[in-house]
């Protein structure tokens, strides 16, 4: 009967031990996905914003050459090629992003302007579209793209997270 109480007592504290234990490893696994999540959400946001620039970019550097009616420009093509490529490095990025409510929020928006650009690209500073117009058309997409930037950071609470963001931006 004593050793069985000896057992039972020295038992008690493994026991609660190993459940704090546990507990441990899921907190440390809660917070590896957290930075891993966080790490994601900040090269999306680097692959965004290069794709905005790029969109800027070739609305200023087109401009010239479209004003002119050279539409087969090769400065405008290789704009074009340029921005279609951060388009394609964006949307590779975007594969296997956090489910979170905010950034496919903002993935839908941009998935639904798309379409415009080649409509604004065939138009743009042409008669039928006023260059005010070819320029907000743009700016349309871009503010869009801007806007992942409001995800950095979101929902996290540690340095872990923090850090895998800063690292993956840089």
């Amino acid at each position: 009967r004593v050793p069985t109480r000896l057992n039972a007592i020295l038992l008690i504290p493994v026991i609660v031990g190993l459940i704090m234990g546990g507990f441990q490893v899921k907190n440390s696994i809660d917070t590896w996905q957290e930075a891993r999540d966080a790490e994601k959400v900040a090269k999306i946001v680097a692959a965004s914003s290069n794709y905005a620039e790029a969109l800027l970019n070739e609305r200023d550097v087109s401009a010239e050459p479209l004003l002119k009616g050279d539409r087969n420009n090769a400065t405008v093509k290789k704009v074009r090629d340029t921005t279609d490529q951060m388009a394609d490095a964006f949307h590779k990025e975007v594969v296997g992003m956090p489910a979170k409510q905010g950034l496919e929020r903002r993935l839908s928006l941009v998935v639904k302007a798309e379409p415009q650009l080649d409509q604004i690209r065939k138009a743009a500073f042409t008669k039928s579209m006023d260059p005010v117009k070819t320029e907000e058309g743009y700016v349309t997409v871009e503010h869009l793209l801007m806007e992942f930037s409001n995800e950095l950071g979101l929902g996290t609470g540690n340095i872990t997270s923090y850090g895998r963001s800063v690292y993956a931006i840089a």
